[in-house]
């Protein structure tokens, strides 16, 4: 296959997670990809780990059996910071399965990755719910034999039956992690109890000028119109060109207010109390909470906005030119062992879509609102879907929020 690409260490993230969930654990566009160009990441080589005892080791997990034929390597594409850090190790040393793992900060650099390395370089890769519909659109993954995952049926039933973005006779993807994406907020940056502001519920908040310039937002298109449009009472995933244009009419005016626009490291933005109210995902803004979580509270609130907002899931897929199908099949089936799940769940305080996983995921995250959502704000979220064509009038509308 040629030379495997370097693995790239989890250090160079901005939030090191690692050291502070490893202590709470222990105590409890319409251009296709051939035309896409560009990559991204950089580059550091990990030492193989000698796998032994590996039938004992998976019974030890629970893990299943490996797949027929399974290869003896593995490459994977994977968000950073994502999976505890043992998630990986522990596949190499049940499956003898050597793992070269690259990782990204966003499904629009993920699909920048296998522009230029190539649909053959990778075969495991983890895209978000809108990217696992254009990959299929395009053709750039291959269906998953559910029927020979033994742990599919972990799964909660509304997250095998609720996949707008995987529809059809085959399953082209298998849920990982989800969560939401909403405002964060840092209580020393306000001049009164977080709780005595009856703007942290709502998207305008973003647009409030009492926080001008300090205001952080996510540098992300999609998620930034998905804001600016349920604000305005539309869907997210609006095709009506007039509704993105009044997106992109309060988007351009909210520049102005705005301290910054970031792809990642909101975390550490809030410990250092450099912006609030922040655009944020779920993880990021409960893991700062913890951080900072001292004699029984904490300044960090999160926020789904009462208007409704972004719930996102990303799952594991399978890219149409794997070289290690079967070790890839293995590889899902083994992410959806109940222990497994949990783990990574307790370390990246996203929730599971995994029922049984349940059971061993920390008790303070299955009741904490901001990881698991009531019901009544459930209803109001939606999946960011990929909308064809009118990709163009979103990029345009992007561009024109960039040059104001």
């Amino acid at each position: 296959m040629g030379n495997r690409a370097p693995r790239l260490g989890r250090d160079n993230r901005s939030c090191d997670r690692r050291s502070f969930c490893a202590t709470v654990l222990c105590t409890g566009s319409t251009v296709g990809l051939g035309g896409c160009l560009g990559g991204g990441g950089g580059s550091g080589v990990t030492s193989a780990i000698e796998p032994v005892g590996n039938e004992q080791f998976r019974r030890d997990l629970g893990l299943p059996e490996p797949k027929d034929d399974i290869e003896s390597e593995l490459n994977l594409l994977v968000w950073t910071e994502y999976w505890h850090p043992n998630t990986i190790r522990d596949f190499e040393v049940a499956y003898d399965v050597s793992v070269t793992s690259r990782y990204y900060r966003s499904n629009e650099e993920l699909y920048q990755i296998l522009a230029k390395d190539g649909l053959d370089m990778w075969d495991i890769i983890v895209p978000s719910s809108w990217m696992v519909s254009r990959m299929i659109d395009e053709e750039l993954l291959q269906p998953i034999e559910v029927n020979r995952l033994t742990n599919w049926f972990n799964l909660d039933t509304r997250w095998i039956s609720d996949a707008p973005y995987d529809i059809g006779s085959q399953r082209y993807s298998v849920p990982s992690l989800w969560g939401t994406t909403g405002i964060a907020w840092h209580e020393n940056l306000v001049n009164k109890p977080i709780d005595e502001l009856d703007i942290t519920g709502s998207w305008d908040a973003l647009w409030d000028k009492r926080f001008a310039k300090q205001i952080q937002l996510l540098k992300l298109p999609r998620e930034l119109y998905a804001a600016a449009l349920k604000r305005l009472g539309y869907s997210l995933n609006s095709t009506d060109e007039q509704e993105i244009a009044e997106a992109t009419e309060i988007l351009v005016r909210q520049k102005e207010l705005a301290n910054s626009y970031a792809e990642s490291g909101f975390t550490q933005t809030l410990i250092n109390e450099q912006a609030t109210p922040v655009h944020t995902f779920s993880g990021d803004a409960i893991t700062a909470r913890k951080q900072l979580y001292e004699d029984g509270s904490s300044p960090i609130r999160y926020r789904i906005p009462r208007e409704g907002g972004v719930k996102w899931v990303d799952s594991l897929a399978i890219s149409k030119k794997a070289q290690h199908p079967n070790a890839a099949l293995t590889f899902i089936d083994y992410s959806l062992n109940k222990t497994i799940s949990a783990r990574n769940t307790n370390f990246s305080f996203y929730a599971t879509p995994n029922e049984e996983a349940k059971t061993e995921v920390l008790p303070e995250l299955l009741d904490d609102p901001g990881v698991y959502p009531p019901d009544y704000l459930r209803e109001n979220l939606e999946f960011i879907e990929h909308v064809g064509d009118t990709t163009t009038a979103y990029q345009n509308g992007w561009e024109t929020i960039q040059n104001a």
